[in-house]
């Protein structure tokens, strides 16, 4: 093919991928109401049916949080559509052994992407709720307890009657105040991340069959595994909390397990070196 057929097949591919997309945004906008009640889902999980209200501070914020959750999930529901039409521009440039691995890859790496956020939505998401919100509600002194008998001798308490807008001595001091679009990002963020986590497995079964990293040195390199895990853990987790973090660290060393084992079964044949097109 010419340059020119190539540029011309090459809008035809995105003019298709872009209607499919459209057609992805638009069964999301039909199936919202789902669609939200899987992102709050956690939110009334993690709180065990006792969701705090979600505030919006300008007026066009729920419009805005609603038009860009039914994009990014029109994104997803036509991502297997989007990922045909690149694969159909890309696969006339590719050797047939080349075609095979990219075929053997793209199945496995959906379903380890939906594991991962399926993972977050289920299992992670509702404890980080659970904590951040305990945490907030029982890491801070009320304010009865703000009293400190020990330095009543230094200062005397003031005869001074206490005003009329005194806040009451019980219950918790900080409460949340949660907006709209910051728990939308989080849920959103958190669940894309962990999506990639998931994709470990492919990442060391690739590393080993083109030969970059050999096996044994993957085999003899836990350790050092480990603590990548945790570093990408810490640096990709926008929530920065103590459970997301071991959580994805776990994840994504089990993860790294896994490819191990599919290796020492037999995963680790490399691609013959000769090359051949159609």
């Amino acid at each position: 093919m010419t340059l020119g057929e190539h540029l011309d097949e090459l809008r035809r591919r995105i003019i298709l991928a872009l209607l499919g997309v459209a057609v992805g945004v638009a069964i999301a906008f039909i199936f919202n109401r789902q669609v939200f009640q899987v992102l709050f889902w956690p939110l009334w999980m993690g709180t065990r049916g006792q969701p705090p209200k979600l505030y919006y501070h300008t007026l066009a914020s729920t419009f805005v949080v609603y038009f860009r959750v039914c994009l990014i999930f029109g994104l997803i529901i036509s991502s297997p559509y989007v990922i045909y039409q690149l694969w159909q521009f890309v696969a006339r440039g590719l050797y047939e052994n080349e075609r095979r691995v990219v075929r053997r890859i793209v199945l496995p790496s959906v379903l380890l992407f939906l594991a991962g956020v399926a993972f977050y939505f289920l299992i992670v998401s509702p404890a980080v709720v659970y904590f951040l919100l305990d945490f907030g509600n029982t890491a801070y002194p009320s304010p009865g307890q703000w009293h400190l008998p020990w330095v009543d001798w230094i200062v005397p308490a003031s005869p001074l009657p206490p005003p009329a807008s005194q806040p009451m001595a019980s219950g918790s001091f900080v409460a949340p105040m949660l907006t709209l679009g910051e728990y939308i990002n989080f849920t959103v963020l958190m669940g894309l991340v962990f999506g990639l986590a998931f994709q470990t497995p492919l990442v060391i079964v690739f590393l080993a069959r083109t030969g970059i990293v050999p096996f044994q040195t993957l085999k003899k390199s836990r350790k050092y595994v480990f603590f990548i895990c945790l570093l990408v853990a810490v640096f990709a987790t926008p929530s920065q909390d103590l459970f997301s973090n071991v959580s994805m660290t776990l994840a994504m060393y089990l993860l790294y397990e896994l490819g191990m084992l599919f290796l020492a079964l037999g995963g680790r044949k490399r691609q013959p070196a000769g090359r051949i097109r159609d």
